[in-house]
Formats: C-alpha cells, sequence, structure tokens
C-alpha cells in the first residue's frame, strides 16, 4: 500500500513538473516479488494463531484466524508457485487439521480444546516454515 502511495505521490509531482514529456508510472510488482509478499503475508496470518489472546475468542476467534490464514495461502497459490506444489499441499493439510480441530471445540474442556487447537497450530505453522524456507531461495 505504501508503494502504491508513493507511486501516486510521485506521479503528481511528475505532473506538476516544469518537464512535460515526462509521465512518471509506477512499475508493477515482479511475479518473484508478488511470491515474496504473499509469502510473508502468509507468515505473518500464522504468526497471529500464536497469539494466546486466540483462544479466548473461543470457536469464533480461532475460525477467524483459521479463514485469514487460509485467504493468505490462497493468495500464495494465486501468485503462480506451482514450484512448490508439495509443501503447498502440506499446508493446506495441516490447515484443514487446524480447521477441523476449530470446528471441534466445545467449550466443555478448555484443556482439551487448547491441547488440539495448540497442536493443529504447531502443524501449521511447522509446513509454513518448510514452505518459507523453500520460497526463501527465491526471495531476498
Amino acid at each position: 500500500m505504501i508503494v502504491v502511495l508513493l507511486g501516486v505521490s510521485a506521479s503528481g509531482s511528475a505532473a506538476c513538473s516544469s518537464d512535460d514529456t515526462t509521465n512518471a508510472t509506477t512499475t508493477p510488482l515482479s511475479p518473484k516479488a508478488v511470491v515474496c509478499a504473499a509469502r510473508d503475508d502468509l507468515a505473518t496470518s500464522v504468526r497471529a494463531l500464536t497469539n494466546p489472546s486466540l483462544l479466548v475468542g473461543g470457536k469464533a476467534g480461532v475460525s477467524t484466524a483459521v479463514a485469514d490464514v487460509t485467504a493468505k495461502l490462497a493468495a500464495l497459490k494465486s501468485a503462480g508457485v506451482t514450484a512448490y506444489a508439495t509443501e503447498l499441499d502440506a499446508v493446506s493439510t495441516s490447515l484443514a487439521g487446524l480447521s477441523s480441530a476449530a470446528s471441534s471445540i466445545s467449550g466443555s474442556s478448555l484443556t482439551a480444546d487448547a491441547q488440539r487447537v495448540g497442536t493443529a497450530i504447531s502443524a501449521v505453522g511447522a509446513s509454513v516454515a518448510t514452505l518459507g524456507e523453500a520460497i526463501g531461495t527465491d526471495c531476498p
């Protein structure tokens, strides 16, 4: 978002300059940069799963966090990272396990709920870390 705003600002400055032959344009992100940004967004979303207050939100809080991670994973997939299909499948599988753990939150046993969700979050974190390492060879 900041890049876009800076690009707009630069464009506005160029339009007001005395050199009418130059028009500033915003350079689109390279496919590699899009993948790297999507990877970083996914990692940030997964880190949010480790927030202790997540379970305070109960089933709805965990489900919202899972939906966010799912959306970030979809964005990464749409960025064209087919070279990492195995790692992406592992993240999808672990995320399905987290979704299942979130759905099974009953509230009758906070300890059991927390253990199931915590184990699933660990699996998501591990699979995202493996994916991040694989993609990391392509990202700065």
